[in-house]
């Protein structure tokens, strides 16, 4: 029964990079064309942004911050490089580089996420504590590693008579 219910989620997966693959192709092909309007390309971008997430839940951290980064292009070029609508796309950034532990990259997109829901929401607002807590998992992993790092012994090389 287990194996049918790996079969399955394997078998959604699927279906669910396909359609997303579909919605790709289809945004594409409409973006190509000269009259192209920011709608399209904002749809584009919720497009790789969605397909980012379902990636990295599907465990392709690397594919998904591919997919990430092409889904911020877009919204930078529609909304430009400071606006908080990029802050959606810069959280889910951070928070995949931040499970790969490349902490300066995650410790950027967070701030960046914060300094813009910061300015458009204010300091309490859900979405700019929400970049806070982001901020401070990243201080936190570094912590840990530190303190990893410190409570290693030193490894010695010695002969053996």
């Amino acid at each position: 029964e287990e194996k049918h219910l790996q079969e399955l989620e394997e078998l959604k997966r699927e279906k669910e990079e396909s359609e997303h693959q579909a919605k790709l192709l289809v945004l594409q092909e409409r973006a190509g064309h000269k009259d192209t309007h920011d709608q399209l390309l904002e749809e584009l971008a919720t497009v790789y942004n969605n397909f980012g997430s379902s990636t990295k839940k599907a465990g392709d951290v690397e594919k998904a911050i591919l997919l990430y980064q092409k889904a911020l292009v877009l919204k930078i070029q529609v909304k430009g490089e400071s606006h908080v609508d990029l802050s959606a796309v810069q959280v889910n950034l951070g928070s995949a580089f931040l499970s790969v532990q490349r902490l300066e990259e995650a410790e950027s997109f967070f701030q960046a996420a914060h300094d813009s829901r910061l300015k458009e929401y204010g300091a309490e607002h859900q979405s700019t504590t929400s970049a806070m807590k982001w901020l401070k998992k990243v201080q936190s992993t570094r912590a840990q590693i530190a303190a990893t790092a410190e409570g290693e012994p030193e490894a010695e090389e010695r002969e053996e008579n």
